[in-house]
This record gives C-alpha cells, structure tokens and sequence, in this order.
C-alpha cells in the first residue's frame, strides 16, 4: 500500500516538475524605418517555448477592442501589415510593415496575438522622424 502511494506521489510530482510554462509576450518595438517612407519595424517575442510560426496568428486589434482601449481605428492603421517570424538561429520577432510610404507623424495601435496559450493585446505608438540626409 504505500509503495504504492509512494509511487503515485512521485510520478504526479514529475508530471508537475517535467511540464514547463511559458509565458508568451511581446518586447518592444524597434523601428527600422523613417517618415515618408514604408512602415519597417520588428517587436520581439518572449518565451514562445515550442511554438512554430503557423500557431502564432497577429493582426490589427479590431474595432471594439479599439473602442475599449479609447483608441482610433483610423483608415492607416489598416495598412498595417504583420509577419510572425521564427528563424532557426536568433530571437523571433514580429514584422511590421506596410506597402506605401507613412505621412503621419505617429502611429498608435493595438497589436491582438492569438496562440494555443491565450489572447495578448498590447497598445504601441510609433514616432516617426524626418530620414536623415
């Protein structure tokens, strides 16, 4: 009888023990790219653990999410565009970018991630400067 407790005690400890967490999350955002030119920036991501590209789905936040937030969901910010990127060698990181060139300013958006461990929403806002000459 209690080698056989002890035996379940044990093997129900390993399961906690040998299951790792993780806790998937942003990092800030680099910005690669000026004023009047295509949006080009990276936000990294922590902790993906096992996680490959295909399970990590990123988008614009939509509209009530924006609406919560008191944030505008301006024609702009739907330009926006968002690569998952996982290299074998190196930190992932998300790609953000548009087509045509940025007249704003500044951009400020609500970036929504969807993973097999939950929702993330994280508001950014973008400074852009002058390109340097």
């Amino acid at each position: 009888m209690f080698r056989y407790f002890a035996i379940t005690l044990w093997a129900t400890f390993g399961l906690f023990v040998s299951l790792p967490t993780y806790s998937l999350s942003f990092s800030e955002l680099s910005l690669r790219s000026a004023l009047y030119q295509p949006l080009d920036a990276q936000i990294g991501l922590k902790n993906i653990g096992p996680l490959v590209e295909g399970e990590i789905q990123v988008s614009l936040a939509d509209e009530e999410e924006f609406l919560r937030a008191g944030i505008d969901r301006t024609q702009l910010l739907l330009s926006l565009r968002f690569n998952v990127i996982v290299p074998k060698h190196g930190e992932p990181y998300i790609q953000v970018f548009t087509v045509k060139p940025i007249v704003e300013p500044y951009l400020n958006f609500i970036l929504r991630m969807q993973s097999p461990k939950g929702l993330l929403l994280r508001e950014y806002t973008i400074f852009l400067d002058m390109p340097a000459l």
